[in-house]
């Protein structure tokens, strides 16, 4: 049975709820009605049952509330009515933003004093708390409005602007800041960096009080120098605005957390003098058959001047292909000394680095020359010059060094990533010029191997030889295949065929030579490896005797096609003879050649066509090596 609580305990449990700011749930066993906070527009009192013999279960379980005298709760939901906020007036996120800085920096000595005008909006009514940073500057004057400003410092932010908004929204403010930095001196380099307050429109304007000086203010949007030259303003106009004798520089860097001002201080010293260069190079040569193709990159690496030229000299033999680089206006050869001089223009003098890329070839006699020689590619004018020598031979060709000098060998995972990824067969490094490097040259000649299958077939009017070739070409590819065939023959077909495994040789045209005795196939590719390839031969025959019925046999003389041409380093092959069931055929003084079964001379040629046909019979088959061969 329910029974009905006090109500200082339903107090207690209102109180609960609005001290949380959160809608109260309450376990009961009849339904309760919606929490009146989740209704912002009504606020009304609610009784709520609860069974009074699980008081302590409910009241003593985990998360159980705050109990309080019922007047307190109505203090605490009066208090809670007024400080509502109406509709429509939520406040802004923040309570003030930095919309805009403009600072100026100039170098003073040994340090670099900024002055910073900085327009603040505040956005809420109160006191208010804006970070400037500066962590790590000296702050010597701040005035806000024309009157000294409040600043704070705090170790994890820096400095922070203490300022007051009133009841009325007043206009932007603007805080002036001068603050100092200690410059950062190194070697050929000065540079400043300091921690500012963020906007998201920063400019700055720096002032060197030397003329020339190169600025660079890091991170960057944009920038330009103030005057860009001397040319376009007179000196009245630069004594005027106080960048007379002086290095102007106008940038904007955005909401950066940090700025970073470097420059080059300008050495008096070096007026007049003569820039210094030193030179890294990688040269690449490629040796084909008939040709050797060069590129050398060169980097120079520029102090103390500019550079508006520059002069390389390479060997006389050598042909110049190409100069270039994004910053090369135009480039010209001529003799001199034994050698070619090759003079480079830029379009802009180059100041720290300069990058060129010269391109050779040298076309050779294969028959004569037996030697060639890297070419020294060599920068002039400069104090000294270094790099990497790598030479990639073609497969056709096999190469020995002959001669080295100034160069050491060094190990293909050594090798820069813009040359590890080639297959060089040399490489060596030199630390000075000249250098020298030859290579004797010799031509790889193939190594073939072939395996045919002749078959003849004998009609009573004519005779047909037909030759499937396997070819097996190893170390160097070919481009014509040759072919010794007996006199009186036509050739009526030469083609490619995939037998056995190979590849199907690509014909281009064929031909007989050396009175119509050598059959020349020209290839539209080079073959290697396994090739396959199909002619046939054809003669009518003259002879009544395989017409009628003789009186006596009738005796005819076969010349076996043979392969022919150079690096033929083994020739076998198998010869079947077919004749129609009209004709019985003997073999009749065989010379070279051993009597094998069918199954046997058939063996290694799958592909062909020479199984025996309705017309056709076997006869009898032979294998022969490279020993003359008669029947």
């Amino acid at each position: 049975m329910n029974t009905i609580l006090r109500p200082w305990v339903a107090a207690v449990l209102f109180g609960a709820a609005l001290l949380t700011l959160q809608a109260a749930a309450v376990r009961c066993q009849e339904p309760v009605a919606s929490d009146p906070a989740a209704q912002p527009e009504t606020f009304r009192e609610r009784t709520i049952y609860i069974p009074y013999e699980k008081l302590r279960k409910v009241f003593e379980a985990r998360g159980r509330g705050v109990f309080l005298p019922y007047e307190e709760f109505q203090e605490l939901w009066k208090a809670a009515r007024e400080k509502r906020t109406p509709p429509g007036e939520e406040q802004p996120p923040v309570g003030a933003v930095i919309s805009e800085v403009g600072s100026d920096g100039t170098v003073v000595g040994d340090v670099m004093q900024f002055t910073s005008r900085l327009k603040i909006e505040l956005l809420r009514k109160g006191w208010h708390k804006v970070p400037l940073r500066l962590g790590d500057a000296a702050i010597t004057r701040a005035t806000l409005d024309g009157k000294p400003a409040r600043i704070i410092s705090d170790p994890r932010q820096g400095y922070l602007l203490l300022v007051e908004r009133g009841e009325k929204a007043a206009e932007p403010i603007e805080l002036e800041l001068e603050f100092a930095k200690a410059i950062a001196r190194s070697p050929g380099r000065n540079q400043v960096s300091v921690q500012v307050p963020q906007a998201p429109v920063s400019r700055w304007r720096i002032t060197i009080p030397e003329p020339g000086v190169k600025v660079d203010i890091q991170p960057l949007l944009a920038a330009s120098e103030v005057p860009e030259s001397d040319k376009e303003r007179s000196d009245e106009e630069a004594e005027s605005d106080g960048t007379a004798g002086k290095t102007v520089v106008l940038a904007f860097v955005g909401a950066a957390p940090t700025v970073t001002i470097a420059w080059t201080p300008k050495t008096e010293g070096a007026t007049g003098l003569t820039a210094l260069a030193t030179v890294q190079s990688q040269q690449q040569v490629w040796i084909n058959e008939g040709v050797m193709r060069t590129q050398c990159r060169l980097v120079y690496t520029i102090s103390r001047a500019r550079l508006a030229s520059l002069a390389i000299a390479v060997p006389a033999d050598q042909k110049v292909i190409n100069v270039f680089d994004a910053n090369v206006r135009q480039w010209s050869v001529a003799k001199e000394d034994g050698r070619q001089r090759i003079d480079v223009q830029l379009f802009e003098p180059a100041e720290g680095s300069q990058s060129v890329t010269v391109e050779l070839e040298q076309f050779n006699d294969p028959a004569k020359t037996k030697t060639l020689a890297a070419p020294v590619v060599e920068a002039l004018d400069v104090g000294r010059q270094q790099g990497l020598v790598v030479v990639q031979v073609s497969p056709a060709l096999r190469a020995e060094t002959s001669a080295r000098a100034g160069l050491l060998q060094v190990d293909a995972a050594e090798l820069p990533p813009a040359l590890a990824s080639g297959k060089w067969d040399f490489a060596y490094r030199y630390s000075m010029v000249p250098f020298e490097l030859k290579l004797a040259i010799e031509k790889v000649e193939p190594r073939i191997t072939v395996d045919s299958l002749v078959v003849v077939d004998l009609a009573p009017d004519r005779l047909t030889q037909s030759v499937w070739a396997v070819y097996d070409i190893q170390r160097a590819g070919v481009f014509r295949l040759e072919w010794d065939v007996p006199e009186g023959y036509e050739i009526r077909e030469a083609r490619g065929v995939s037998v056995a495994g190979s590849a199907a040789a690509r014909v281009d045209d064929y031909q007989l030579t050396d009175k119509k005795t050598r059959l020349v196939v020209n290839l539209a590719s080079k073959a290697m490896g396994r090739t396959g390839l199909l002619f046939r031969l054809e003669k009518s025959l003259q002879c009544p005797e395989l017409l009628t019925p003789p009186e006596r046999p009738a005796r005819l003389d076969v010349v076996v096609p043979r392969v022919a041409g150079d690096h033929i380093a083994e020739d076998r092959g198998r010869l079947m003879v077919r004749a129609p069931e009209s004709l019985r055929v003997n073999p009749a003084s065989p010379k070279g050649l051993r009597a094998v079964s069918f199954d046997e001379a058939l063996k290694g040629m799958e592909g062909t066509d020479s199984a025996s046909s309705g017309q056709m019979r076997h006869a009898f088959a032979f294998a022969f090596a490279r020993e003359p061969v008669e029947l």
